[in-house]
C-alpha cells in the first residue's frame, strides 16, 4: 500500500514539474533612437560617430536577433557610409553603394541620400553568435560614420529595433519539486 502512495505522490510531484519547466518563448522588442546627436554645427566637420544603448534586455534568447536600422545623415557619395556594429559584431560598411560589404539588406540597394530620406536595413545575427553579445543584458549598436559624412545641419537622425524570442527558465524550485518526484519513482521501485 505504501508503495501505491509513493509512486502516486511521485507521479503527481513529476507531472506539476514538468508544466514549468517546459520553455514558452516571449517576443522581446525594444528600439532606441537619437536625433541630432552632433551639434558642433559645423558643415565641414565630420559627423560624430553615434552609439545606441541598450539595457535591461532579457538574456533567454531562444531565437536569432533581427536588428532594423533607420538612418538619415549625409550619404549621397560613395565615400559617404556608416559602419555598423553591435558589441564589435560588425554588419559592414552599410550605404555606400556596394552590395558586397555590408549584411544588411535594404530596398536602396545600398545608395544614400544627402538627407532627403531615411534609409531602412534589416540584419541578422545567429542565435549562436547573439547568445554571446547578450550575455549581460546589454547591447550597443555604433553608427561609425566615414570621414567624408559631413555634419550639415539638424536633421541627422538614426534609431535601432531589435526584436528575438525569449525563451523562459525554469525556477530552482521546480527543478526541486522535479527531483523529489524522480526520487520516490527510484525509491517505490526499490521496494516493489
Amino acid at each position: 500500500m505504501l508503495n501505491k502512495v509513493l509512486a502516486a505522490t511521485a507521479l503527481i510531484f513529476s507531472t506539476t514539474v514538468f508544466a514549468p519547466v517546459t520553455a514558452s518563448a516571449a517576443l522581446v522588442t525594444v528600439t532606441q533612437s537619437s536625433t541630432n546627436w552632433d551639434t558642433t554645427g559645423a558643415s565641414a566637420s565630420p559627423l560624430k560617430n553615434l552609439t545606441l544603448n541598450f539595457s535591461g534586455l532579457d538574456v533567454n534568447a531562444v531565437s536569432d536577433l533581427t536588428v532594423t536600422f533607420r538612418l538619415r545623415a549625409d550619404l549621397d557619395q560613395a565615400s559617404e557610409y556608416a559602419t555598423v556594429s553591435i558589441d564589435g559584431y560588425s554588419f559592414g560598411n552599410w550605404l555606400n553603394n556596394n552590395l558586397t560589404d555590408d549584411t544588411i539588406t535594404d530596398t536602396s540597394n545600398d545608395v544614400g541620400t544627402q538627407l532627403a530620406a531615411t534609409h531602412v536595413g534589416t540584419a541578422t545575427i545567429a542565435l549562436a553568435s547573439f547568445k554571446n553579445l547578450i550575455v549581460d543584458g546589454k547591447l550597443a549598436v555604433l553608427f561609425s560614420f566615414s570621414s567624408q559624412v559631413n555634419n550639415l545641419d539638424t536633421t541627422e537622425f538614426a534609431d535601432t529595433t531589435i526584436s528575438y524570442q525569449s525563451g523562459v527558465v525554469p525556477e530552482p524550485g521546480s527543478l526541486a519539486l522535479l527531483g523529489l518526484g524522480l526520487a520516490g519513482c527510484l525509491l517505490a521501485r526499490r521496494r516493489a
